[in-house]
């Protein structure tokens, strides 16, 4: 069954997402019109509690602002990306 799974590391790695998902219960999912409001919105999701935060793909330079917030929240806050195909 997790042979679909091809960006996850390792089922381990699968079940503490579920487990965190299942923990936390809420994640922001960001869509800014423009890359430079991007970071300010996320920032705003975070600062207000968000502990699992996902960019949206069609978000502008979304995986170079990925990319910074990870680096920024490493350890405290769960960031990932992806979009809705259908």
């Amino acid at each position: 069954p997790f042979s679909s799974l091809d960006r996850t590391k390792s089922v381990d790695n699968y079940e503490a997402v579920l487990d965190k998902f299942a923990q936390i219960r809420a994640c922001a999912v960001l869509r800014t019109p423009t890359s430079e409001a991007c970071p300010k919105a996320m920032q705003a999701a975070i600062d207000g509690g968000f502990k699992i935060v996902e960019f949206t793909l069609t978000t502008p330079d979304c995986l170079q602002h990925l990319s910074d917030c990870r680096a920024k929240h490493d350890g405290d806050v769960m960031v990932g990306c992806g979009t809705i195909l259908n």
